[in-house]
C-alpha cells in the first residue's frame, strides 16, 4: 500500500523590513530583493563601547488579534560569557551577527566601519519553521541596539522585520 501523505515545505518570507540608526551613530539600509532575501548596509560612524541587543520575536494571529512571544532575549555583545550561549536560538542569532562581520572578529569597543550583507535569508533547514506555522498569522522580529555609558543606556538603532511562514507542497 502506497502512502499518499503530502509533504510540505515551510519558508520564512519577508512582508516588510525597516531599520533605524540614531544619527550620532551612523545609518542603515534594508532592501527586499525578493520575498525571501534582503540586502542590508550599516554604517557605524562612531565608537560604541558597550553594546547590547534586545531581540523579541512574536507571532501575531490576525484572525484572533492575539500575540504570542516566541523569543525575548538580551544579547550582551561584549560579554564573552553570555554572548555565545549554547541554546539553539542564541547560536542561530550569533551566526547571523557573525555573517555581518564578513569573516572579521567582533571586538569591543565597536569601531567605526561599514557592515554589509547581500542576499540574506532567514529560510534555513536548521530552523523548523513548520513548528511555528499558523494560518492567518505573521511573525514580527524586532531587534533594538543600545549602548551603556555611565549607568545609562542610549538607543543606537533598531530593525523590524514583518514576516510570514509560507506552506507549499514539497
Amino acid at each position: 500500500m502506497a502512502c499518499s501523505a503530502l509533504r510540505w515545505h515551510h519558508e520564512l518570507v519577508f512582508r516588510s523590513v525597516k531599520c533605524w540608526v540614531h544619527p550620532d551613530y551612523g545609518s542603515c539600509r534594508l532592501e527586499m530583493i525578493n520575498k525571501t532575501h534582503i540586502d542590508c548596509d550599516v554604517v557605524a560612524a562612531s565608537m560604541v563601547y558597550d553594546p547590547y541587543m534586545d531581540l523579541v520575536i512574536a507571532q501575531v494571529d490576525a484572525s484572533r488579534r492575539s500575540r504570542t512571544v516566541i523569543l525575548s532575549r538580551k544579547f550582551d555583545l561584549c560579554d564573552k560569557n553570555t554572548y555565545g550561549k549554547t541554546d539553539y536560538a542564541s547560536l542561530y542569532v550569533v551566526s547571523i551577527i557573525n555573517s555581518f562581520l564578513n569573516g572579521t572578529k567582533f571586538e569591543c569597543p565597536l569601531s567605526p566601519r561599514k557592515f554589509a550583507i547581500r542576499s540574506f535569508t532567514l529560510t534555513s533547514k536548521f530552523v523548523p519553521w513548520q513548528l511555528f506555522y499558523r494560518r492567518n498569522s505573521y511573525l514580527i522580529v524586532n531587534g533594538s541596539f543600545f549602548e551603556v555609558k555611565q549607568n545609562s543606556k542610549k538607543k543606537v538603532g533598531s530593525y523590524l522585520l514583518n514576516t510570514t511562514i509560507e506552506k507549499t507542497p514539497a
